[in-house]
């Protein structure tokens, strides 16, 4: 696995890559996180397919651009890495706020994307509870950052996960403290004023697929298979004793799912 990078407005924009053969998977993380969540995944993968995942701007080693980093930008930036890499098309995979910025790369390219995995994430726009969270957020990361990463990363796990995946937990809040506060909020702010994406999904010829988790408390089931039937092309699979993270707390799971997936839409 590669690490590399492509300079764009004088700063950089970094990423992973398995440099394999076949076939293109690229992953999109979700908030506060960075492209090495997708590491143990990859590694189950690369053998068979070309890996490529992002550090989407403000997170990972990715530089911070603006005080508010929309979707369609995140996207854009996106796709300055498939065409550095030269690559046609690709399935993706966005996890939680990354299968937003997937949802918009399949709106601004959609000739690109030969299949789309949306993990815990969802094609609807914010409702008034959320958009409320969301500013009620911002406020809070500007007087205290720590209070509100690790309140946040806590809830995103089913409780029973929580002691057997302690050790992992604590480096997800370790890497999230080195984020600065401007690319928190900066992110939070892009996903406030997302567009909604239930038209896309209604009209899309390409395979879908949801994946989520059967204890997800930040987006419930219903909701999930309530998208999926928009759509004969749309599949839904979930979790079992699972929160909002299946790449950690069900990730054997996880790799048999998407790899079938693709093995499908081969």
């Amino acid at each position: 696995m590669k690490t590399k990078s492509i300079a764009f407005r004088e700063r950089r924009i970094h990423y992973l890559d398995s440099e394999g053969n076949g076939p293109v998977l690229f992953l999109v993380h979700g908030f506060l996180e960075s492209s090495t969540m997708w590491e143990d995944l990859i590694i189950k993968l690369q053998q068979d397919y070309r890996c490529i995942a992002i550090d989407l701007p403000g997170h990972g080693r990715t530089s911070t651009f603006a005080s508010t980093h929309s979707m369609a930008f995140m996207a854009m930036l996106t796709n300055l890495v498939m065409e550095r890499e030269s690559i046609p098309e690709a399935t993706f995979i966005g996890h939680s706020m990354g299968g937003y910025v997937a949802l918009q790369y399949l709106r601004t390219y959609n000739r690109k994307l030969s299949g789309l995995i949306l993990l815990h994430s969802h094609a609807s726009g914010d409702d008034a509870a959320t958009l409320k969270n969301r500013q009620r957020a911002i406020e809070i990361i500007k007087h205290d950052r720590r209070e509100f990463l690790y309140s946040f990363i806590d809830g995103l796990f089913a409780p029973e996960n929580l002691k057997r995946l302690d050790q992992r937990i604590n480096e997800l809040r370790v890497n999230a403290e080195k984020m600065q506060p401007d690319a928190i909020i900066a992110a939070i702010k892009g996903m406030r004023e997302r567009r909604d994406s239930m038209d896309l999904l209604e009209s899309t010829d390409i395979p879908v697929i949801f994946i989520g988790g059967d204890r997800d408390s930040r987006i419930p089931v219903e909701k999930i298979i309530q998208q999926s039937s928009l759509s004969p092309n749309i599949a839904v699979q979930i979790l079992a004793n699972t929160g909002h993270m299946g790449h950690l707390e069900a990730a054997d799971d996880l790799v048999s799912i998407v790899r079938e997936f693709l093995e499908k839409n081969r």
